[in-house]
């Protein structure tokens, strides 16, 4: 068995990269790796290829080398650089190739962001493991589908842009998401490069993600919409819970990671007590063209152990404490809005959950042990954490000990993997009778303040609002991130 092999078979990848190596040349003439050999006009200099160039002009104060001047890149770290800039590209208008049926006055307009900028990725390691135990959690064995093949072993893209539909696993992770081509000078340093824009997938590509990338992460809404999993708050403070919400029976049909990971627990492959770790990962933009990136959050938790992943008991009650964290911060907001009367949106400033990474860490080794301790452990975490932003809440509230009174009192989890209730209730009506108008978004109907609750609306019910009566589109006006700067530390 692979597992119990202290390597991967090293000769039979030395193999195939050997047969394979010409098309891996960076700077092959005609099939330049993850480039496009037919360009041969270079329009931008080597700071195109710093990753930081990525945040726009206010990665400059970050990085001073975009002020300076970036020198020329030496063939690793360009290659390095170059594989950053396929995942991470940010959308807007790029200029075009020679002869790109598509441009308009030498641009293309609607480039979609990277892959990996395009929803949420996550991975497992074994906690103090190898780079082959990373590979065996983290890429759920498949046959190659009959059309399937990485990029080296095809063509190289065509120079014009195109609508595709990927054939398989091999396809969507290895197709490079830009035209690109690398010039390199007389000492083999990379000082100059083509950059336009690349494929687009023909459908939605939140669909053909989740169906051919395991490594991506996906939770389920009330209306049974399947979106990538947020882990971070509406503020930006990272929710270290998320990730357990993706062992319920709820989301695990939509998470080939989490089902191919589950089953080694339960087939015993590995010894019980084998400690893991989640590490996952979004994209922040600075605005809503997502022609910036603002930020890069990462959870990098423990997951438990195999034992915990193994007992279904055991990782269901794991995946309910996180939801119940959704419930409380959700229940303690609308009653401090009820019971001071202050806005919505000032009262979620002052209240969500900032400080319970240690705490869900101890809670994660608890549930190894006892889960009814763990619960308990949790439950008085998030009212300790509660205790502590009420007091901080800078206005007279009608007593602290009222308010967790009616917070922790029989709160409900709801069914769905977000931790907020959106049961089938009537729409609420407008004065006169008229019922609230709804919008399709994600895949259903909802009314803003519906919106408004589902985990993938980053903004306020009247940011949100504002943003539909200028015109926005709904799904973009609920997912991106107002414009504000990042709380300090």
């Amino acid at each position: 068995m692979l597992w119990r092999r202290p390597t991967l078979d090293a000769d039979r990848i030395t193999a195939y990269l050997e047969q394979w190596e010409d098309r891996l040349d960076l700077f092959h003439p005609e099939q330049p790796a993850f480039q496009c050999g037919e360009l041969n006009t270079y329009n931008r200099g080597p700071e195109a290829l710093h990753p930081s160039s990525l945040g726009g002009e206010t990665a400059q104060w970050f990085t001073h080398a975009l002020v300076t001047g970036v020198a020329p890149w030496t063939a690793a770290a360009a290659a390095r650089n170059l594989l950053c800039l396929l995942a991470y590209d940010v959308a807007g208008i790029k200029g075009a190739a020679a002869g790109d049926p598509r441009a308009r006055s030498n641009k293309v307009y609607g480039a979609k962001v990277g892959p990996v900028a395009n929803g949420t990725h996550l991975h497992l390691e074994v906690t103090g493991g190898t780079l082959k135990d990373t590979l065996m959690l983290s890429v759920p064995p498949a046959r190659r589908a009959v059309e399937d093949r990485p990029v080296w072993e095809r063509e190289s893209p065509p120079a014009a842009v195109r609508d595709r539909r990927p054939t398989g696993r091999l396809d969507i992770m290895t197709w490079p998401s830009r035209r690109i081509r690398l010039h390199a000078d007389e000492d083999g340093r990379v000082d100059r490069l083509a950059v336009h824009d690349g494929d687009r997938f023909e459908g939605d590509t939140w669909t053909a993600q989740r169906r051919h990338d395991p490594m991506t992460a996906w939770t389920r809404t009330a209306k049974n919409a399947t979106v990538p999993l947020v882990i971070v708050s509406d503020r930006y403070w990272n929710q270290p819970w998320a990730p357990a919400v993706l062992l319920h029976e709820d989301n695990r049909s939509k998470n080939a990671l989490i089902e191919h990971v589950l089953a080694i627990a339960e087939r015993g492959v590995l010894d019980d007590d084998t400690p893991l770790r989640v590490i996952t990962s979004c994209v922040l933009h600075a605005n809503r063209h997502r022609s910036n990136i603002q930020d890069i959050p990462m959870l990098d938790i423990p997951y438990g152990d195999i034992r915990l992943l193994a007992d279904s008991a055991g990782r269901a009650a794991f995946a309910q404490a996180a939801r119940y964290t959704y419930a409380i911060q959700s229940k303690l907001i609308t009653t401090a809005v009820a019971t001071t009367g202050r806005p919505a949106q000032l009262v979620a400033q002052r209240l969500e959950f900032t400080d319970l990474a240690d705490g869900w860490e101890a809670v994660t080794r608890g549930f190894t042990e006892s889960r009814e301790e763990a619960r308990k452990l949790w439950e008085v975490t998030l009212r300790d954490e509660a205790e502590r932003l009420l007091t901080a809440f800078p206005s007279p509230l009608l007593g602290k000990a009222p308010i967790l009174q009616k917070v922790f009192a029989r709160t409900h989890v709801p069914s769905v993997t977000d931790g907020t209730d959106h049961s089938d209730k009537p729409a609420k009506r407008h004065a006169g009778g008229r019922p609230a108008p709804t919008y399709t978004a994600f895949g259903h109907q909802y009314t803003l303040r519906q919106l408004s609750a589902l985990p993938q609306c980053v903004v306020s019910l009247p940011t949100l609002s504002k943003r539909v009566a200028e015109g926005w589109d709904v799904e973009q006006a609920a997912t991106t991130p107002a414009r504000q700067p990042r709380p300090g530390s």
